[in-house]
């Protein structure tokens, strides 16, 4: 994937991320994603929330915090409950870590542990012949950081896209929401698209997410580019936008009138002509039955193209939503998308 090395993610709002589903969609958009280490993040977030787990771990883990430059401690200013969260937080990352110890170095970069490898793994018993060796498997200490101002602005200014999640909201004022760059509308746009295909609560097999990645690696530039263009649409929109709740909803609206519309379309050419192409090989009379169905029904896009006479501003925004959702079909990237819905799928049901 070395031509994907202009997208990348720096992740603003956590030590990991919390949901699978997005975890897998953001390992299928970008090359490399950055998990900060920035312990702010943790004390900000015991602050505003309290973690309820729905079912008990199956194995308690035991959680050290200690200050490598003095004895103080990083959560001397929290409450218990604060604390308890802030720990109970950290144990969640240190899990996460150990889920998707695969994904570190090949897909996400920390300074959590030295060189992003989270995990140590040492042989305890060399199988005999035909027998699996056994290892013993654990994580790394966990390293976190301090006051550190530089990180982020300097992951940006190298062309990674911030990336937020729901704990840690993008930080942007009402003047500053012009300022939005092309990548940044178009891995909006990406991650609006890709949730579309993959549930809220669908989460793969790391190894899976690997081999998602090999198999659409030729599909992801031309998604990337499609996305792009798409951003231009976004930016005319998002105009007179004064929050950024309204921008998220005009990414969403985009996605649901123009790519889905033409995700749609796309598939069923795609079985179209494989369904063409089987008559061909078995049905010898198929002229003649061509001759006799005639002419298909008229499809609604033809009706909306035709009320188009009418020249009012409703049908012209028709017929320029129509357009641009042409002008997608025309472009190969829609393909990524029907290939990671088909990938995950199958691998859901395997």
């Amino acid at each position: 994937m070395n031509s994907l090395t202009q997208f990348k993610a720096v992740y603003c709002s956590g030590l990991f991320i919390p949901d699978a589903s997005t975890v897998s969609a953001l390992a299928l958009l970008f090359e490399k994603i950055y998990l900060p280490n920035n312990i702010e993040l943790v004390q900000e977030f015991s602050k505003k929330y309290r973690i309820k787990r729905t079912n008990e771990p199956s194995h308690k883990m035991t959680v050290n915090v200690e200050s490598m430059d003095s004895d103080e401690d990083p959560f001397s200013g929290l409450t218990d409950k604060q604390r308890e969260t802030a720990l109970t937080y950290l144990e969640l990352g240190i899990r996460f870590t150990f889920t998707y110890g695969s994904l570190f170095k090949e897909v996400f970069e920390s300074e959590m542990y030295p060189g992003s490898e989270p995990l140590e793994v040492n042989l305890i018993k060399k199988g005999k012949p035909g027998k699996l060796n056994t290892y013993r498997v654990k994580t790394r200490p966990m390293t976190l950081v301090g006051k550190d101002h530089d990180t982020f602005p300097s992951l940006v200014s190298q062309g990674y896209i911030p990336v937020v999640g729901q704990y840690h909201p993008l930080r942007q004022t009402e003047k500053h929401l012009d300022e939005f760059t092309a990548k940044q509308l178009a891995a909006l746009l990406a991650m609006k698209s890709v949730e579309m295909l993959i549930p809220r609560t669908k989460g793969v097999h790391p190894e899976v997410i690997l081999e998602a990645r090999e198999r659409l690696a030729d599909h992801l530039p031309p998604f990337w580019s499609s996305m792009l263009k798409l951003s231009v649409e976004l930016k005319k929109r998002i105009h007179e936008c004064g929050s950024v709740d309204k921008v998220l909803f005009e990414s969403q609206e985009l996605i649901d009138t123009v790519v889905r519309p033409a995700l749609i379309d796309l598939q069923e050419k795609m079985l179209r002509e494989r369904k063409d192409w089987f008559y061909k090989i078995l049905s010898p009379v198929q002229k003649g039955l061509k001759l006799m169905i005639g002419n298909p029904p008229i499809t609604q896009q033809q009706l909306i193209t035709n009320a188009l006479v009418l020249g009012s501003d409703i049908a012209m925004s028709v017929a320029e939503n129509i357009r641009t959702i042409d002008a997608l079909k025309r472009e190969a990237g829609l393909t990524f998308l029907l290939e990671a819905g088909q990938i995950l799928d199958a691998k859901e049901k395997a």
